[in-house]
């Protein structure tokens, strides 16, 4: 007879398959998807954080524990290099971590009824369930959804006597808070009016500085606000307009660095101010990455154009030819007029060929001032704006029309109030002080020299003169000569010096009397040239 004895541990385990496989197939709860989350969370394993977290949700849907679980996950993660970040997170912004915590903290509080007074009951649960209202209203306030933290805030602050002593101090805290949600919505909504008002109603300075209010405010920096930011300045269109959008766009290019339309709009800010080795920067990366991106391709062929011509007329005025120089540049104000009829590229102070022009006349001897002046005012009746009257004083200033300088920023600064351009006021000392010396004794006139003279020529301007001017050469006429001699001597000390120079352009006295060109210095320092 067949013996079963050996059979028997098989059978058994035969017996118990069942009752494996039916385990096997329940499906972990809830809560211990959720303990394994916390653990993997504590030994920084974000990505079986982040997924175990979801397959807890995914569990029980209406579980406000997990929600509030995997908005804290999201506040942490949101520290972290994007190098450390679960895959799936990589590729989203700070705004975007931003809105997954807000609609974790939505979850939470709708699945948990964290706005039903009825839930509060003066235990210590009601502290947690009023930190998570409490940190959504926080969120959307940065989100500049001032109005909705407001309601948030406003139902804490509506809770049961009970519970609010077991809040403690937390009640001041968002009181305090209201005043600058209430500034937030009044900014938020005038900012609306005017950003979806007719372009010809459009204030866009204001624009500028309703934004600039928000930010400062919310102490953050919502995507959208700085968005609205640059295009308002792009749209003002002046070099500090378009400063402001390259410092906007280096943030948003850091936040979305796969956007590559930030890169053409950065390099297109650096271009319309002339800047263009900033512009080829940026045309570059975003060809480097899309080389058939169609801004960036336009943007790069002019610039390219504008490179060379600009750097032909640079050799040409540095050989003297300041005439065939003058041609080239005439060249680049076409090319670049023709561009800044295109939305968005506008040039500000008369365009990069008018400043270029500007330098050659003033500092080349080819020109005369005068013909700096006629350029200068070209310049303004075509291209309004701050750096066009600056260029323009500082050509008046060559040709030494003080006052006239002086009257032409005053005129300009007091356009903008309380709110006076830094350039406009540096360029205002600069001519006071020119105004101011052209009633004393002006060192650069009594050496025949442009005010931005390099040193060699301010020395080599004061031998020449020296000589001219040498009283044993002027015997006819000695008592000028001596005076001129003495005049001659006393400005190279001043100008050939670079510490006093430096004092006599901001106005400072250095002549140790007191006062501007009193005289009082004698001979010639280093001797008489050529004596």
């Amino acid at each position: 007879m067949l013996s079963l004895m050996p059979l028997l541990p098989l059978l058994n385990l035969l017996l118990l398959l069942p009752s494996v496989f039916s385990q096997s197939s329940t499906p972990p709860s809830a809560s211990s998807l959720r303990r394994d989350a916390d653990l993997a969370l504590a030994s920084s394993d974000y990505s079986s954080a982040l997924s175990l977290y979801n397959s807890a949700l995914a569990s029980d849907p209406g579980d406000p524990v997990t929600y509030s679980k995997r908005y804290k996950f999201y506040n942490r993660v949101s520290r972290l290099p994007k190098e450390r970040l679960p895959d799936e997170l990589k590729g989203l912004s700070q705004e975007e971590l931003t809105d997954l915590m807000v609609s974790d903290l939505s979850g939470a509080i709708e699945k948990g009824e964290y706005l039903n007074k009825g839930t509060y009951q003066g235990t210590k649960k009601d502290k947690e369930k009023a930190s998570i209202v409490e940190a959504r209203a926080e969120l959307l306030s940065k989100q500049v959804k001032c109005s909705n933290a407001i309601k948030d805030y406003q139902f804490l602050l509506s809770l049961p006597p009970a519970s609010m002593e077991i809040l403690g101090s937390a009640r001041t805290t968002w009181s305090d808070s209201l005043p600058r949600l209430h500034k937030c919505v009044d900014l938020s909504n005038t900012l609306t009016s005017l950003v979806t008002a007719v372009p010809a109603k459009r204030d866009d300075r204001r624009i500028i500085d309703l934004v600039t209010q928000l930010l400062e405010l919310l102490k953050s920096s919502p995507q959208s606000l700085v968005r609205e930011r640059v295009s308002a300045s792009f749209r003002v269109g002046t070099v500090d307009a378009y400063y402001s959008a390259i410092a906007d766009l280096g943030h948003l290019i850091k936040s979305f660095p796969s956007e590559l339309d930030l890169l053409e709009l950065r390099g297109t800010a650096y271009f319309n101010i002339g800047e263009l080795s900033g512009a080829q920067s940026h045309f570059t990366a975003c060809l480097k990455t899309d080389a058939e991106h169609k801004g960036c391709k336009k943007e790069h062929k002019a610039l390219k154009t504008v490179k060379k011509k600009v750097g032909r007329a640079d050799e040409r005025g540095e050989k003297g030819e300041h005439k065939e120089a003058v041609e080239y540049l005439m060249d680049v104000k076409k090319v670049l007029e023709e561009r800044s009829q295109l939305p968005g590229k506008s040039m500000p102070a008369a365009v990069l060929a008018d400043l270029y022009l500007i330098k050659l006349v003033k500092e080349l001897s080819g020109f005369k001032p005068s013909e700096a002046v006629a350029l200068g005012r070209e310049m303004v009746a075509s291209h309004d704006g701050p750096e066009s009257l600056v260029a323009l004083a500082e050509a008046l200033i060559a040709d030494e029309q003080h006052q006239e300088a002086v009257n032409v920023l005053r005129a300009e600064m007091n356009k903008f109030g309380n709110e006076v351009p830094q350039m406009l006021k540096e360029a205002m000392q600069k001519a006071e002080v020119a105004l101011k010396q052209s009633k004393e004794k002006d060192y650069y006139k009594i050496l025949g020299v442009a005010r931005g003279a390099a040193k060699s020529e301010i020395k080599k301007a004061y031998k020449k003169m020296a000589l001219q001017w040498h009283p044993d050469k002027n015997a006819d006429n000695a008592e000028k000569a001596e005076k001129m001699f003495m005049d001659i001597a006393e400005a190279y000390e001043i100008l050939g010096d670079d510490e006093m120079r430096a004092k006599y352009d901001r106005g400072e006295d250095v002549t140790g009397n007191g006062q501007q060109g009193g005289g009082g210095r004698h001979g010639f320092p280093g001797g008489f040239p050529g004596g």
